[in-house]
């Protein structure tokens, strides 16, 4: 009985370090791109579904969603086009919904909409949109019935951009889609230091330069933000993913620092968080 147990045991034994090896080796077999990816964090963006249950369980075959913060300059100069989408929200209803999700509170957030004659939204308060995967503010998203993202603008849009978006609202045929032409992702350096040894020549600190003066990464460019639409297609390879050296108090600054590199032409921006 004894030596029973004891290959039982033995078997037991080496199941373990069989399936240890097999995730070490795993680890060790994972290629820098494999290990790239993981670092970062997930952004929303077209085909993605908001984790919010009560986003997709209305019924509402699409869902207008606004992440708001009051306090965002961009959020405040397009509140009178948030009021128009309101509008046309409210003629489709219920078939279509409005929710703005926001970090300040309710009270806060629904004095600020009625300010500004945005009518019928449903205000969701959140802990922090970073869980989420959203950028910034203001992000403005419209999802189907499950919550899944099918159009996607960050920051103010102009008349342009914003016609198409009610188009898309009110689902009328040939209305092109909206989403962004470049993604952006985060990443910990704190979490991972070996970011910087990913990141070669396309770091870059938009600080302006007294700032970047004080500390900066010793790799790091610095173009301030100002300057980035002109310096930046000038000094950065467009085909690489570009690195933003993240040392603002306020994060968010490095994700509007990331859409104006998207908008000028990279496809892919990464902000490195200190």
């Amino acid at each position: 009985m004894a030596a029973k147990k004891l290959l039982v045991d033995c078997c037991i034994a080496a199941g373990v370090l069989a399936t240890a090896w097999h995730i070490f080796g795993a680890g060790l077999r994972a290629r820098p791109a494999d290990r790239e990816k993981h670092l970062l964090t997930p952004v929303v963006d077209v085909g993605v579904q908001l984790p919010i249950a009560r986003l997709w369980v209305s019924g509402a075959k699409r869902t207008v969603v606004l992440m708001l913060d009051v306090r965002c300059q961009p959020c405040l100069r397009s509140r009178p086009f948030y009021s128009e989408v309101s509008r046309v929200v409210a003629g489709l209803a219920p078939d279509v919904r409005f929710v703005v999700l926001t970090e300040d509170p309710e009270a806060v957030a629904g004095k600020w909409l009625d300010d500004g004659g945005v009518i019928g939204a449903d205000i969701v308060t959140i802990r922090t949109r970073k869980t989420l995967g959203f950028l910034g503010t203001p992000t403005l998203l419209l999802t189907d019935s499950k919550g899944v993202v099918t159009d996607i603008a960050f920051g103010a849009l102009d008349r342009s951009g914003g016609e198409r978006f009610k188009s898309r609202v009110r689902d009328e045929q040939g209305a092109e889609p909206l989403r962004m032409s470049y993604s952006i992702a985060e990443v910990s350096a704190k979490q991972h230091p070996e970011i910087d040894s990913i990141v070669g020549r396309q770091l870059i600190d938009a600080r302006d330069r007294l700032e970047f003066a004080k500390a900066h990464s010793p790799s790091a460019l610095n173009i301030p933000r100002d300057e980035l639409t002109t310096r930046g297609p000038a000094e950065l390879s467009r085909s690489l993913p570009v690195y933003i050296d993240c040392r603002y108090d306020d994060q968010g600054e490095c994700r509007v620092t990331g859409s104006l590199l998207g908008d000028a032409g990279f496809v892919k921006v990464v902000v490195v968080l200190r």
